[in-house]
């Protein structure tokens, strides 16, 4: 039996170094990019890009992405504020934190760090122009362990057999957890879904799990 793996953990900082030292260097990720990790916290608990928030019709906005400069200022007031800069694969977004948003907040911002944000767009103050608001950040590392309660493993009708069900179902007991787990099979030809919801059966979604399963063929996994 495969060994039950803990939740996925924020990279080695010298990999980050290393791809960011690349993008430097080039302009772009070459061994990879620092978000490859998150794949299906990006897919399961974002509604948006960092390149469409200003476009996208949604009264709260949950991007993700990962912190790539910041700095700590005091306002006129005395009071300490950050500005940060966060990117995804599309693209970079400069926003702050200032009050009582910074004081709930700002615990979370750091270079390196990923992180899940919820916000909205408003008009800047004294301004037409829009502008980003964060309402609520957690970190990225921890959005699967929290938040999600199930796994949606879909198969293509073709691809069903004796064996592919006995390799999933050797998989599911290996990662024993607490999310709930759906087949579904889908015929791409007549465009029919049949979804069936395992009662007893409860996963642990790592990334080894997930990846176990999509290495076969016909299969493809989401979280929610």
């Amino acid at each position: 039996m495969l060994p039950r793996p803990k939740a996925p953990t924020v990279p080695e900082w010298n990999q980050i170094e290393k791809l960011k030292f690349e993008k430097d260097v080039v302009g772009f990720y070459i061994t990879g990019h620092p978000l490859d990790e998150f794949k299906l916290e990006l897919e399961g608990f974002c509604n948006c890009t960092l390149d469409k928030i200003y476009e996208i019709k949604s009264p709260e906005i949950k991007v993700a992405g990962i912190v790539s400069s910041m700095q700590t200022k005091i306002a006129k007031n005395g009071n300490p504020f950050c500005i940060f800069k966060i990117e995804d694969y599309s693209t970079s977004v400069e926003l702050a934190l200032f009050g009582d948003d910074y004081v709930r907040m700002g615990q979370y911002i750091d270079v390196g760090r990923f992180l899940h944000i919820t916000g909205k767009t408003q008009n800047r103050w004294n301004s037409e122009n829009l502008e980003f608001k964060a309402t609520n950040i957690r970190l990225l590392t921890e959005m699967r362990e929290k938040f999600c309660k199930e796994v949606r493993v879909s198969l293509t009708l073709d691809a069903v057999n004796a064996q592919l069900i006995s390799q999933i179902n050797d998989l599911v007991n290996a990662y024993p957890g607490t999310c709930s787990l759906s087949l579904n099979v889908v015929d791409p030809v007549e465009r029919i879904e049949v979804s069936l919801q395992a009662r007893t059966l409860k996963v642990f979604p790592a990334n080894t799990f997930i990846r176990a399963l999509e290495a076969m063929d016909g299969v493809t996994c989401k979280v929610a």
